[in-house]
């Protein structure tokens, strides 16, 4: 598995064990299909970084339009399972929400941060071969 992969899982079993404690400490915040969320974020963040690493080099202009391509697909997706599952659970709606929006701006940090890191090493290896 490739460092970002690896990092993902990591990242992914912090958020579970801060999601456990949420529960735990019994916060009215907290959706009770939180981990199905975690999931789905886990999933959607493996499939942009693997298609972003298989189909394009680091700086390349097929780099762009592959990200900007995952981004868009990244925010259909996540839109169009946000409305069906509040059309799904009404009840639920401002705790789903809430959970929703930190899990998507975690898992969408964690991408960006993982693109810079791969560029970062990529950009040191071309500057020290010139």
């Amino acid at each position: 598995m490739n460092p970002p992969y690896r990092q993902l899982i990591v990242f992914t079993i912090c958020i579970a064990l801060a999601l456990l404690a949420v529960k735990l400490m019994e916060f009215q915040i907290a959706y009770e299909n939180s981990y199905w969320l975690l999931l789905f974020f886990f999933l959607l963040t493996f499939v942009n970084l693997k298609l972003l690493l298989n189909f394009s080099s680091p700086g390349s202009d097929q780099f762009l339009m592959i990200y900007f391509g995952t981004a868009a697909g990244r925010l259909f997706i996540s839109a169009g399972l946000a409305l069906l599952l509040i059309l799904m659970d009404r009840g639920n709606v401002i705790a789903f929400v809430a959970n929703f929006i930190t899990l998507y701006f975690l898992f969408l940090g964690f991408e960006i941060y993982s693109i810079l890191s791969i560029f970062r090493k990529h950009s040191e290896k071309t500057s020290e071969n010139e």
